[in-house]
């Protein structure tokens, strides 16, 4: 039996000296997680294409449906007739020609009904109108648990860019200290001209990457309000005493298996394909003869005024037909230049491609599973890799800045380890995110992302 797979989301790995970008500030009420999945829900023009979209296969299926139950018809006509007309008499010798016109109106009222008893391509075409509804379920599922990657993508990608922006100013408020400490030591000559301008240097590269971390920020932001419509400025962070999830279950032989029986994207794909074989054996079946029970009721008047005899307008007069009638009528096409045997092997090879797509997404999926996977598995320990390296780089920068007032290290020691502290920082805080949305790709391959995700990583956010 395969291990169940959670539903929820457990906890982030604690952040270790600089804790990511900063929350709200007091009194401030931060845009949590679900703030902005909820707004995307309602605002998303891609899942609310999709919905209209399988709202229309809905009547699709209705309307194929309509095939095979009982139609009426009525219809009516009226018209009005003047006409001229000539009679040979051939009674006497030689013969007379009469000429005469004829003024007179019809009217035809008719009541058509019919049943289908026997319609194969209208039955396979409301069998494959079904699967495509089905097709359509299934696509709009995964948009919806693709609008929850999406969301968790940008909404991380903002706090990664603010990370950035403030490790950038944390790392030029340190360099700048090391830059007036170094001119300090420039001017009282205890240190080479050399040596202060790399410092000069290194405080003028941290500066222009301050400016375009700034620019990747207003980016992320834009990249946000692209699912909501509207600006995000302050948004929650994650709690410094967030856990990691674990991997459950650990074995990537199960997730896959969920994943090839529960990825929406697949199961719409197999729906597809099902499709795609109804209209190919309704294409095919239209070789073969349709039976209907047809009924219906016809009334005809001819009401006439006549410039003749009064005998002979009499006879034209007395006209007025009713018809009821009830039968079966059979329809078999004979030949149609081709067209239905090139109908039906077209219809068998967009059948075939089907097949081709449905094993494109099942290695799309494979692919998916087990690259989260694998992320997942690494993600952990280059966090904990990360971690180790960020105390040992505050340890270094304290024990160097140190040297450095002792005069036994010189300020680009200093500066280089300063910058490998603020990279193994950014690092952390990255792969932290990276984490997560490996997690959420994970459960999006095997089909389980849901809302209830959305509202477990939620908690791990301050001001959630």
């Amino acid at each position: 039996m395969p291990v169940r797979l959670r539903k929820g989301m457990v906890a982030l790995a604690a952040f270790v000296g600089f804790s990511g970008p900063m929350g709200a500030s007091a009194g401030e009420s931060a845009e949590s997680l679900l703030d902005i999945y909820r707004q995307a829900e309602q605002a998303d023009p891609e899942l609310r294409g999709q919905h209209l979209e399988y709202e229309a296969l809905l009547e699709d299926r209705r309307a194929a449906l309509g095939a095979l139950l009982p139609s009426a018809r009525i219809s009516a006509e009226v018209r009005y007739t003047d006409r001229d007309e000539e009679r040979a008499q051939v009674e006497g010798s030689p013969a007379v020609e009469t000429e005469f016109s004829r003024t007179f109106t019809q009217e035809q009222y008719m009541l058509n009904l019919s049943q289908p008893l026997f319609d194969l391509p209208a039955w396979h075409e409301w069998q494959g109108s079904q699967r495509s509804a089905d097709a359509g379920q299934a696509e709009l599922e995964a948009r919806r648990q693709d609008l929850i990657h999406r969301v968790a993508e940008a909404y991380l990608g903002v706090l990664d860019a603010q990370t950035n922006v403030e490790l950038q100013q944390r790392e030029l408020e340190a360099v700048q200290a090391s830059l007036r400490q170094a001119e300090a030591l420039h001017e009282a000559r205890e240190i080479a001209t050399s040596e202060y301008e790399q410092a000069r240097a290194r405080y003028d590269n941290v500066r222009a990457a301050l400016i375009r971390a700034e620019g990747e920020l207003e980016v992320a932001h834009e990249q946000l309000a692209e699912l909501t419509d509207r600006r995000h400025y302050n948004l929650a962070t994650l709690r410094p005493d967030a856990e990691l999830p674990p991997l459950d279950p650990p074995e990537l032989d199960i997730w896959l298996e969920h994943a090839y029986a529960g990825n929406p994207e697949l199961i719409a794909a197999r729906a597809e394909l099902a499709a795609e074989g109804r209209q190919a054996r309704a294409a095919s079946a239209q070789r073969y003869p349709t039976v209907d029970l047809v009924g219906g009721y016809t009334r005809f008047d001819d009401a006439a005024e006549v410039d003749m005899d009064a005998a002979d307008q009499a006879e034209q007069n007395a006209r007025q037909l009713d018809d009821l009638y009830v039968g079966v009528q059979v329809q078999m096409p004979l030949f149609e230049g081709g067209s239905i045997n090139a109908r039906a092997r077209g219809a068998e090879r967009r059948h075939e491609r089907q097949r081709e797509q449905v094993e494109q997404v099942r290695r799309g999926v494979r692919s998916e599973a087990r690259s989260a996977f694998q992320g997942i598995r690494s993600g952990r320990s280059e966090i904990e890799a990360y971690q180790v390296a960020v105390r040992s780089g505050e340890r270094t920068v304290q024990a160097m800045q140190d040297e450095v007032e002792a005069g036994t290290r010189d300020v680009t020691d200093l500066l280089e380890a300063q910058r490998e502290l603020f990279e193994s920082r950014r690092n952390l805080a990255e792969a932290r995110h990276q984490y997560l949305l490996d997690t959420l790709q994970l459960r999006r391959a095997a089909g389980h992302l849901s809302g209830e995700d959305i509202v477990a990583l939620d908690q791990l956010f301050r001001g959630s």
